[in-house]
């Protein structure tokens, strides 16, 4: 949906994804992240 938009996505594996999930999926988020707090480092 963001790459159709043409915008940027982000993937935090805090929930219910894990990195097997995203592997198995053909949608492939921008930035993957293991904590919401990491999102400070991707913002310049």
């Amino acid at each position: 949906m963001a790459d159709c938009a043409g915008i940027s996505s982000i993937l935090v594996l805090t929930g219910e994804t894990s990195l097997k999930d995203l592997d198995e999926s053909s949608i492939k988020p921008t930035f993957v992240l293991d904590s919401v707090a990491d999102i400070v480092d991707i913002l310049d």
